[in-house]
């Protein structure tokens, strides 16, 4: 089961409900109180029994995102900013699965912006990879060295020994994980520069 907990972290997260298949409707402890809990029962239960295919649903408003996510975890609404990052609001659910049901860790993301043909085994410097992450974590938010490292492992790449010919492996793996498009760039900008220093 996903816990709202996990979710707080995440920068632009605000609360959530869940209604867990066959349980109660469940609030984060920071529900605001103008929040209608009258309402919301209604429309979680009309949204898991839609007879309709929607695992997830991106609704965006003037002034805030609804994320709604349907799964054998039954029903997730999470309420954001306009800023929060989906992707990683489902790394976290994918990693509340994984501990779970050991369900085993994918992207469903095609992105591949930086290809090399280095085949090196030489270790990359332990302080560029710190430095990587530092650059990720000041566009996911403070919960992204942990994502690095599960994604990372899942990938096949220890970032205590990175290797030469992993960099760009690495590089795609941090940089999908980025919705918005100015932030992966500049994410990839400042990144690349780093292969200087190796």
């Amino acid at each position: 089961m996903i816990s709202l907990r996990d979710f707080d972290g995440i920068a632009g997260y605000l609360w959530g409900t869940q209604l867990p298949q066959g349980g109660e409707l469940e609030y984060s402890k920071s529900v605001p109180e103008s929040a209608s809990r009258t309402g919301m029962p209604l429309v979680a239960r009309v949204l898991a029994q839609a007879p309709f295919e929607m695992p997830k649903a991106d609704l965006q408003f003037s002034d805030c995102r609804v994320l709604v996510r349907r799964g054998n975890f039954g029903l997730l609404l999470l309420f954001c900013e306009r800023t929060v990052n989906a992707a990683l609001v489902d790394v976290v659910i994918l990693e509340g699965q994984t501990v779970a049901g050991n369900v085993k860790a994918s992207s469903d993301s095609s992105f591949s912006a930086i290809q090399s043909i280095n085949d090196s085994l030489a270790p990359i410097p332990e302080d560029v990879i710190q430095t990587l992450i530092e650059l990720w974590t000041e566009v996911l938010g403070p919960l992204a060295p942990v994502f690095a490292r599960r994604d990372a492992s899942a990938a096949g790449i220890d970032l205590q020994h990175v290797a030469t010919r992993d960099w760009s492996k690495l590089l795609n793996l941090l940089a999908r994980r980025i919705d918005d498009d100015v932030k992966r760039d500049h994410f990839l900008d400042e990144a690349v520069l780093l292969k200087t220093r190796f």
